[in-house]
């Protein structure tokens, strides 16, 4: 609420938001701008200006010089009868595995709807879970941190829409594999997971243990650029793997997944609401 300090929703990138396009982009291009001048010859600054053109994010210059990067999200919470939640726990981009255990969603695009976004969700990288939620309530959370990607202060405006995977539901989707150099008989582990669990203390060897046995499926088909990740867990188990004490684990487990191979023999992980929850 609005007090004499403080009027929600009214500093300088909010405002920017309520802003015309062209006008976003003229403020947008001008912090690029900054942020070329000071980091020369960066490729954070050139995928920003794409990121300002295509309206993915607002960049601005704030009062004491430093460069924000504002973005708008909308995210997806599918929860299943047992309280498991469907999370995404990697993306396969640039011929390698990048682990991040977060809920699916995307960047909401300019002037977009957050029903639509999850719409576009839902028709371009989780074509195989659509028919089989029923959608709920939403709820708004911002959150601010240097991004990674482009090494700038970041303020992430999450819209999360929530869903219930229904109880008839029965989904069909391509399942990951573990790369493997020795079959996983007669108590035999393949030498990847060996090499992972060795630096883990017990409890970390325990959870990933427990990781290993969770199916893994994939969006996306054989030969596309990037491809996502994604598994049931349990909300204590999502809380500690993106909370960031647990990335060592994580990427322990992610480093073991393979894609599966071609498009009509790959392998499919049918779930459902009826199966023993163990395995699903």
């Amino acid at each position: 609420w609005p007090n004499d300090l403080d009027v929600p929703f009214t500093d300088f990138c909010d405002l920017v938001f309520s802003l015309s396009a062209g006008v976003q982009t003229t403020i947008g291009t001008h912090a690029v701008g900054v942020l070329a001048q000071t980091e020369r010859g960066s490729k954070s600054a050139e995928a920003l200006a794409l990121e300002v053109e295509s309206g993915k994010s607002v960049i601005v210059v704030a009062g004491d010089g430093s460069i924000i990067r504002v973005v708008p999200l909308v995210a997806l919470r599918v929860d299943r009868a047992d309280g498991h939640v469907f999370v995404q726990v990697a993306k396969w981009e640039d011929s390698e595995m990048k682990p991040a255990c977060q809920l699916p969603g995307l960047k909401r695009e300019r002037h977009e709807l957050a029903k639509d976004a999850i719409q576009r969700l839902f028709d371009t990288k989780l074509k195989f879970l659509a028919e089989h939620v029923t959608m709920g309530s939403s709820e708004g959370e911002t959150l601010e941190k240097p991004s990674r990607e482009h090494r700038v202060h970041t303020r992430y405006i999450k819209s999360i829409c929530s869903a219930e995977l229904k109880p008839d539901a029965f989904v069909r989707a391509p399942v990951c594999g573990t790369k493997t150099c020795e079959l996983m008989f007669g108590g035999r582990i393949s030498a990847s997971i060996a090499i992972a669990t060795s630096a883990l203390d017990t409890d970390d060897a325990n959870t990933l243990s427990m990781l290993h046995a969770t199916p893994v499926v994939v969006s996306g088909n054989d030969g596309d650029a990037s491809r996502h990740l994604y598994a049931w867990l349990s909300p204590e188990m999502v809380s500690a793997l993106s909370g960031g004490a647990k990335d060592h684990v994580l990427n322990a487990w992610v480093s073991t997944l393979a894609l599966p191979e071609g498009i009509s023999t790959v392998e499919t992980f049918e779930f459902s609401t009826e199966q023993e929850t163990e395995r699903i």
